[in-house]
Formats: structure tokens, C-alpha cells, sequence
């Protein structure tokens, strides 16, 4: 059986979409941008939170914004150099948000309102809707779009579709991706990282990528992280399977993180993966492109007139 609860949550309303039988739970805030705020599922006799995220109002109003955690990020994941790009011989700027690197972040939804289309519960899952529509004034990014997200918790584990429809008369740019921190062991060093990746992507100081490319040869099989420093962008590797697994291990636990994103043509062909400098977690970003993409072109969609895209990603624990 599975249940919707509503939570006050400082000034906002939290979700928490719940297996009344396992204990598992999903929560999102939908008003603070629908981050995705806690994963916790079941293994054995025990349920285990998966994200790293937001425990009280204070902590989501400092480290949501600046950390990101748990953020939808669109209409493009990761940054824009100098928040500058150039689509159809006009020039747009997206707002400076770190100032340091004199680039755009993580795009413009940060603290933007959904609303609420479909809660739904059965005794197979917890599901969830919301939506946000861009009225085309937004600073960097002039073109009407629609976004559902539908968040769903089930017993076959957690996934979270995105269906993004152009509501403008002409082709848009488009980019899409996720910025969840995951958390098994008390510091990721003791854990065990397997890529679904090709080669990364060589970045400049402002973390910009170069155009230089390194084939991935130690994490595309499964290896201890140890001391390795990741702010680090992947191709996923050229696969017949539809979805690509990154797996995440602590041995000590006997715990395995399996987090899946769908890749092909206008998917989740990209990863992102990040260990912030406490190194108690570890963000696994699906990105339909790279960073920089809107200037570079590196898996930007160019989303054609009333055309629509559908992307998931999801979690399971072994």
C-alpha cells in the first residue's frame, strides 16, 4: 500500500510519497524548483537514505542554493561560459551566479514554483506530477516551454520522468539533468564506483571543457575510490541497452546503489559525477549534454515547434 503525505517544510510544502509496508519514501519539494530531496529504500531489514539532502528549512535555504542539492537543472545542466551563448545570430545572457568561475550554473529553476497536477496512489506505487511553464521573460532563456515531472515510488524502487514540451512557433535549444548527491557509507572513499562511460572531457580553470578527451580506463569497471577528486564530465559508452547503470558499492555494508539513466538520441547520454570537499557523498548528475553545451553544441537538443522529449532516471538498492 502506498500513500501521499503533505509536510510543512519552513516556507514550503513538502511531498512524501510513501510504501506504507517497507517504510520506503520519496520526498520533493515541489516550490523550491521540484528538488528531489530524500530517496530512502529497503534492503534486508532496514531502510537506508540514498540522498544527501535537506534535513530542515535553514540548511535547504543555504545549501539547496548553493550546493544545488537535489536540483532540476534546465534548460541546461552544469555551466555556460561567461553565461553568454548565441542561438539563431541573437545573443543571451543568463544571469552570473558563480561569480568566481564568471559563469551560469545549472540553469534557471532553482526556486521556481510547480504545480501540483496528479497525486495518485495504488497498491503498486506512489505517484506524483507536477509542472512548470516558462513564460518566455526568463532572463537567458526567452522561449515558452512546458515541464512535468513525475516523480514515482513503487515496488520496483524510484524513478523520476521529465516530459518537456516547446511551446514556442520555432525550434528551441534545449539541455536537461539532475544534481542528486548520493550518501551509503560515511565517507565515499570506502566505496566502490562503476561508470557507464566512454572517455571524460579535459576542462580549463573555470571548469569549461577544452575539446581534448581522455578514454575512461579505471571506473568503467568496478574500483575504490579512495582519494580520487571528481568534478568530472562522461560520454556514456556506446550501448544496444537502452539503460546505462552507474553502481555505486560499500562493501562493508553489503549495500549496492544502482542508479539508471536512459541514453539514445535526445536521453541522458551524459553523466556528471562530483564529490564535494567533505567527501560524505557523492552527486551522480544525469545530463542530456555536456557542459557548456549552448555554446559548444555537445548534445544540445534543438527541440523543434510543439515537439515534445520524455527522459527518466531512477534508482534501485541491491
Amino acid at each position: 500500500m502506498f500513500k501521499i503525505e503533505e509536510e510543512i517544510f519552513g516556507a514550503y510544502l513538502q511531498y512524501h510519497l510513501r510504501n506504507v509496508e517497507t517504510g520506503e519514501y520519496v520526498s520533493v519539494l515541489p516550490a523550491f524548483g521540484a528538488t528531489l530531496n530524500q530517496v530512502a529504500l529497503k534492503k534486508r531489514e532496514t531502510v537506508f537514505e540514498l540522498i544527501d539532502g535537506c534535513k530542515t528549512y535553514e540548511t535547504l535555504i543555504t545549501e539547496g542554493r548553493n550546493k544545488f542539492k537535489g536540483s532540476k537543472l534546465f534548460p541546461y545542466p552544469n555551466r555556460i561560459a561567461d553565461g553568454q551563448y548565441t542561438y539563431e545570430n541573437m545573443v543571451h545572457n543568463f544571469f552570473i551566479n558563480f561569480p568566481h568561475e564568471k559563469n551560469s550554473n545549472h540553469g534557471i529553476l532553482l526556486e521556481s514554483d510547480f504545480t501540483i497536477l496528479n497525486k495518485s496512489t495504488s497498491l503498486e506505487a506512489a505517484i506524483l506530477t507536477v509542472q512548470h511553464k516558462t513564460n518566455g521573460e526568463d532572463i537567458g532563456y526567452p522561449f515558452r516551454v512546458a515541464l512535468n515531472i513525475e516523480f514515482r515510488l513503487s515496488k520496483d524502487g524510484f524513478s523520476c520522468t521529465t516530459l518537456i514540451e516547446n511551446k514556442e512557433e520555432q525550434t528551441i535549444p534545449v539541455g536537461d539533468g539532475w544534481h542528486p548527491y548520493f550518501k551509503i557509507a560515511s565517507k565515499v572513499d570506502e566505496c566502490i564506483l562503476t561508470l557507464p562511460v566512454e572517455f571524460s572531457y579535459e576542462v580549463d580553470e573555470r571548469m569549461i571543457p577544452t575539446g581534448k578527451v581522455n578514454r575512461e580506463t579505471v571506473f568503467n569497471k568496478p574500483n575504490k575510490i579512495g582519494a580520487s577528486k571528481f568534478d568530472t564530465g562522461y560520454k556514456l559508452a556506446k550501448s544496444n541497452d537502452p539503460v546505462q547503470y552507474t553502481i555505486l558499492e560499500n562493501p562493508s555494508q553489503n549495500l549496492k546503489l544502482v542508479f539508471w539513466q536512459e541514453g539514445g538520441e535526445g536521453k541522458y547520454n551524459y553523466l556528471q559525477i562530483y564529490t564535494p570537499p567533505d567527501r560524505q557523498s557523492i552527486a551522480i548528475e544525469p545530463m542530456t549534454c555536456l557542459a557548456n553545451a549552448f555554446n559548444n553544441g555537445i548534445g544540445l537538443i534543438s527541440l523543434k515547434p510543439k515537439e515534445t522529449m520524455k527522459i527518466s532516471f531512477g534508482l534501485k538498492l541491491e
